[in-house]
């Protein structure tokens, strides 16, 4: 029996052994195969024939290391490097680790959303962008689909399992060489970025990629000859973020398509935003106010208030009839607040009304800016709605001290007035009282006494 066993034991070493044998001379027959192929030098073989395959060289001047490692099943590692590969760029795939990584290191957007989501690209911002044109991108993807990626001057391709096959490694070798080509064609130094970020400004089949591209040209290389020749062409982007920060850039020579563009209610509000935005360096022209009055008074809140802001600066005249129509019951708080602001700003009189309509709104932060306002505009008749502010057990805590500094700041710059308005009451009096001179009828009532805790700021 006991011999029975050993025989068992010895028939199934050998069998093993001899598979093994088998299996590492066909799988070095094969890598010899692609080392004629490619003309590289492959290692010996060792006792029995059974070391793990390597193939060194140059193909097409770039280093090749191809290796067979033994890991239980066996891992395939391919190694391309060269000097004329860009030395700082990296690409992996994204992956949880690299989530984490991107924390501590800034992920670079090229705006396709596909590329983005699937590779982690680190490297300088300016030089990475202008080189992962439609093309590159292309070929990045096929390789880190497949189990590569790119760091510093290197591409690296690893495969769990060994490549036995002659025609799967010449295939992955081939897929190598021709990406190592592409990004080496594609590779640029300084002086070059601008016309590279110009080319796929112009030429990427993407419009938020030709939107990076324009406006990272325009923000890094604003004087280069290629800037305002690329802005022309890009007027006539069917993109419209891409025609505004080409109007932008031009100034005047954009002045028309920026204008088109603002009453573009497609356009996003933060895009709208910005074209109001760069009319603030220079007098708001003629015919560009209509423009910018239309978008105060029916644009969407954010961009209202965007067009407010330049119109004061300017002080535009319509703008009191701009407030007037915008000062409805169910405004936008922040629209409420710009509004509110801007009168204090400006001083503008005759906002009486304006301010009181908003002084009724329901939130707390519309509230006290427009008492804020009605300090610096308001008049006897802001008293009694201020006062209300200051009654009631649910009144939100900031407001009732904004509607008492308000109507302390009224009261002080009305001075003594006659019969049957407020004035002034005498200095032993309660600290911050009111006093009504007479209570004829249609005289204004007030409560007799304000808290003397809060102090008045003018």
């Amino acid at each position: 029996m006991l011999i029975t066993q050993v025989v068992v034991v010895a028939l199934f070493v050998c069998v093993s052994l001899g598979a093994g044998i088998q299996y590492w001379r066909r799988t070095r027959q094969a890598w010899a195969q692609v080392a004629t192929a490619w003309q590289l030098s492959q290692n010996e073989a060792g006792r029995m024939g059974m070391n793990p395959p390597r193939l060194t060289g140059q193909i097409d001047g770039f280093d090749i290391d191809a290796s067979f490692i033994e890991r239980h099943v066996g891992r395939t590692s391919i190694v391309l490097r060269s000097e004329r590969l860009p030395q700082n760029l990296r690409l992996k795939r994204e992956g949880l680790g690299q989530t984490f990584q991107s924390v501590f290191s800034k992920d670079i957007q090229t705006e396709d959303d596909l590329f983005d989501e699937l590779v982690l690209i680190e490297g300088d911002e300016l030089q990475t962008v202008a080189l992962l044109n439609s093309t590159v991108r292309a070929a990045a993807t096929e390789l880190i689909q497949s189990g590569g990626y790119v760091s510093d001057g290197e591409i690296h391709w690893r495969h769990t399992g060994g490549l036995v096959s002659a025609e799967q490694l010449n295939g992955r070798i081939d897929t190598l060489v021709r990406f190592a080509k592409t990004l080496e064609l594609n590779r640029q130094d300084v002086h070059q970025q601008p016309t590279m970020l110009s080319r796929n400004a112009l030429t990427d089949p993407l419009g938020s990629v030709r939107h990076r591209n324009l406006d990272l040209l325009l923000k890094n290389f604003p004087q280069h000859k290629v800037a305002s020749a690329t802005a022309r062409q890009a007027l006539a982007d069917h993109l419209p973020e891409v025609r505004l920060i080409a109007a932008i850039h031009l100034q005047e020579e954009g002045h028309e398509v920026l204008k088109s563009l603002l009453e573009n209610n497609r356009l996003p509000t933060a895009r709208r935003c910005d074209g109001i935005r760069s009319l603030r360096s220079e007098p708001l022209r003629m015919d560009m106010a209509p423009v910018i009055r239309q978008v105060a008074r029916s644009g969407e809140p954010t961009v209202a208030c965007c067009a407010i802001e330049l119109l004061a600066m300017n002080d535009d005249p319509e703008l009191l009839d701009i407030f007037s129509h915008q000062a409805k019951p169910d405004i936008d708080k922040d629209l409420a607040i710009a509004i509110a602001q801007t009168i204090a700003e400006q001083r503008i009189e005759g906002a009486l009304d304006i301010l009181l309509k908003l002084l009724a709104h329901k939130t707390a932060s519309v509230q006290i800016e427009t008492a804020k306002a009605l300090a610096v505009v308001g008049r006897v008749e802001a008293i009694e709605p201020l006062l209300r502010l200051t009654e009631g057990f649910f009144t939100t805590g900031d407001v009732k001290p904004a509607a008492q500094r308000a109507v302390r700041t009224i009261q002080g710059r009305l001075g003594n007035v006659s019969s049957g308005q407020l004035s002034l009451t005498d200095a032993d009096a309660a600290q911050g009282a009111l006093s009504v001179a007479s209570a004829e009828a249609g005289a204004v009532s007030m409560l007799p006494e304000l808290p003397a805790e809060v102090e008045v700021t003018e």
